[in-house]
């Protein structure tokens, strides 16, 4: 079940409905395949029946492609909000405004911005209101999410909150120690995209040669008739 917390999908019968899906899409994929198949075409029966298993495979398959895509967008667009959401959480901190409280003003700035960093946080926060305990709801936050940068973010508050240390401090180590590594990882991406740059220009430049070298031959037989 913790995969669909994680692609977003709270209600309690998610994976009911889920695992119906996978059984619907196996058992009527086939189904459909062979009607199109022995109406539209004149095919033989075990080509049909080939097509027919195929089909089942990808009805049964295709709810998973389906949910690790979900799963893998969520991800990326809590990614992408972090780092603001972090910097945010320090200042409230440093200006003097409890963790339970800056937590709950975040998730409300950020609402529009980054819808999926901010249900999440206003989860969170709905949680430490409930009484359970400040570990817990962090460390339920981090199963959820399947962010490495978010898990790091909760065992620095868990430590924080065991030792007894300064929150605002921590806060601020980890915000920096996250921004160092972005900056470090900025060469490999920038290397990265005009490799793959590199290999879309090449091939039109290739494909355009012929028709330049066209052209300037039209213009010196032209030249020429002159």
């Amino acid at each position: 079940p913790s995969r669909f917390l994680t692609a977003g999908l709270r209600n309690r019968n998610a994976p009911l409905l889920f695992y119906g899906t996978k059984v619907l899409g196996a058992a009527g994929c086939p189904l459909v395949a062979v009607l199109l198949l022995q109406l539209l075409t004149t095919r033989p029966w075990w080509s049909n029946l080939l097509m027919a298993g195929a089909a089942s495979l990808g009805g049964w398959y295709g709810p998973d492609v389906w949910l690790r895509y979900r799963m893998a967008s969520r991800q990326q667009h809590i990614v992408e909000g972090f780092p603001s959401a972090l910097d945010l959480l320090v200042v409230c901190v440093e200006a003097g405004l409890s963790l339970d409280v800056a937590l709950n003003r975040v998730a409300h700035e950020l609402a529009r911005m980054h819808r999926e960093l901010s249900q999440e946080l206003q989860i969170l926060c709905v949680e430490l209101r409930s009484g359970r305990s400040r570990q817990d709801a962090f460390r339920r936050a981090s199963q959820r999410m399947q962010i490495e940068e978010v898990q790091g973010f909760m065992a620095v508050i868990i430590q924080t909150e065991r030792f007894g240390t300064s929150i605002g401090q921590a806060l601020r180590i980890h915000a920096d120690g996250l921004r160092i590594l972005r900056l470090r990882l900025l060469p490999e991406l920038s290397t990265d995209l005009l490799g793959r740059r590199d290999a879309l220009v090449q091939p039109r430049e290739k494909a355009a040669l012929p028709c330049i070298h066209h052209q300037q031959q039209l213009g010196e037989a032209a030249e020429g008739s002159y």
